[in-house]
């Protein structure tokens, strides 16, 4: 659809100059040819009845004097786009949908160009009927011109599609933690967001890309701090909002304190396609750069292939609370959590096929269950005030060390679990 404003003819110009007169011309230039082999089709009340192809040869005056009007039939979930072609130097022609009867515009295209396309979804529940009329503008210098018609219908890719493996993550509250790296193969739909949650240390930047082809579906995306997730991509942090393929934008966090984010992915809503497929691509780097020790490496290998690692960043200054534990390389698509001690150890428990590298009072951050996804990762920022053991949670004091893991299920043949290797964070 394109709805580009045309101006109003101008009426002939009298232009006194010194005691001549000179007078522009209104004659119209002459009409390419006579009708086409579909009149009489010239109002909404008797319109020829067309099916999908390409029509060439066609003729069309202004609306006053003999427009064209065409009925398509269009399946229930099925797409119908019309294009008509021309020369727009000849006389300005246009392009309207309506409904049958023509009570309602379902879309229209009116550019300065040598071509119009119009679109329309039926999502009514059965056949539809509509109305295309071709017509040349009625300011223009013309009043005919010639042009070929292509009708398309094709089903609506949405109405059989279905969502990615990182479903359910449709609202903020919802968002999915810490997918970063490229993962292909999504899913977003005007009825179907998809949030991802984040947590950005003092200094990180965030880089986020969508991958996807305009022309199936505009796809847009905003980055929220959480208290303005979902309310408009110009309250948001960073956004992207192009009309090519491919979205991408940057944000890095200069707050002085770790900052939680979410990444907001959506078709738009005047996109003509009500959903599209994206491969997604994030990064976190700068800050403060990461902390802590790594024991008890390398972990034993799981069914990823590879030995999951643990990583810490942030600070260790109690008084800051900024520290974000990171686990990678695990079993894809799988729960797990972190756990905790302030003593290290080395055994491999029942049901297990890694080792488990802490002793003691062991706690578990089991508040926070969180899935490995297709990436293999997940991450917690902690809260250093509240931290779980045993015997209940504790706050971290200066001077102290703690010891992390993380804990994941894992299929290394059968059903069992895993481990990354160890981390350990003295604070000051």
């Amino acid at each position: 659809m394109d709805t580009t404003m045309k101006l109003p003819s101008l009426p002939a110009l009298g232009v006194a100059f010194g005691a001549a007169l000179l007078l522009t011309s209104t004659a119209a230039a002459q009409c390419p040819g006579t009708d086409d082999a579909f009149e009489d089709n010239d109002s909404c009340a008797a319109p020829w009845v067309i099916g999908p192809g390409n029509y060439p040869g066609l003729y069309t005056e202004k609306e006053a004097l003999d427009p064209d009007y065409f009925q398509i039939s269009v399946p229930n979930n099925n797409f119908v786009v019309v294009t008509i072609t021309f020369s727009h130097a000849q006389a300005d022609t246009d392009l309207a949908l309506y409904d049958s009867g023509c009570a309602n515009l379902l879309d229209s295209s009116a550019s300065i160009t040598d071509s119009e396309t119009v679109m329309y979804l039926n999502n009514s529940g059965a056949t539809m009927d509509v109305i295309a009329d071709a017509y040349v503008y009625v300011n223009a210098g013309n009043d005919c011109n010639n042009y070929t018609m292509d009708i398309q219908i094709f089903p609506d890719p949405c109405s059989t599609a279905t969502d990615d493996a990182l479903e359910d993550n449709d609202d903020c509250a919802t968002a999915i933690s810490n997918i970063t790296g490229f993962v292909p193969g999504l899913f977003v739909s005007k009825t179907d967001y998809d949030y991802y949650a984040y947590t950005l240390a003092d200094g990180e930047t965030i880089d986020a890309s969508t991958f996807f082809t305009h022309a199936d579906g505009d796809i847009d995306i905003a980055l929220y701090d959480t208290a303005n997730c979902g309310t408009g991509f110009f309250n948001g942090l960073a956004y992207s909002v192009s009309t090519d393929d491919d979205e991408n934008l940057s944000y890095t966090n200069t707050s002085g304190a770790a900052m939680p984010v979410i990444l907001e992915v959506i078709v738009y809503s005047g996109s003509g396609f009500d959903c599209n497929n994206y491969d997604l691509d994030v990064t976190i780097s700068g800050g403060s750069g990461p902390i802590g020790t790594n024991y008890c490496g390398p972990a034993n290998m799981n069914s990823s292939g590879m030995s999951a690692v643990i990583s810490a960043f942030g600070s260790t200054a109690v008084a800051s609370n900024d520290v974000r534990l990171d686990a990678s390389q695990m079993a894809l698509n799988q729960f797990g959590m972190f756990v905790n001690s302030m003593s290290t150890g080395m055994v491999m428990p029942p049901g297990s096929q890694g080792n488990l590298c802490l002793s003691g009072a062991i706690g578990r951050h089991s508040q926070n269950i969180l899935n490995t996804g297709a990436t293999g990762a997940f991450s917690l920022q902690l809260d250093l005030t509240n931290i779980p053991t045993p015997n209940g949670h504790v706050a971290i004091q200066a001077g102290e060390t703690w010891y992390w893991q993380a804990w994941f299920r894992d299929a290394n043949p059968m059903s069992t679990s895993n481990f990354t290797d160890g981390i350990g964070i003295t604070f000051n």
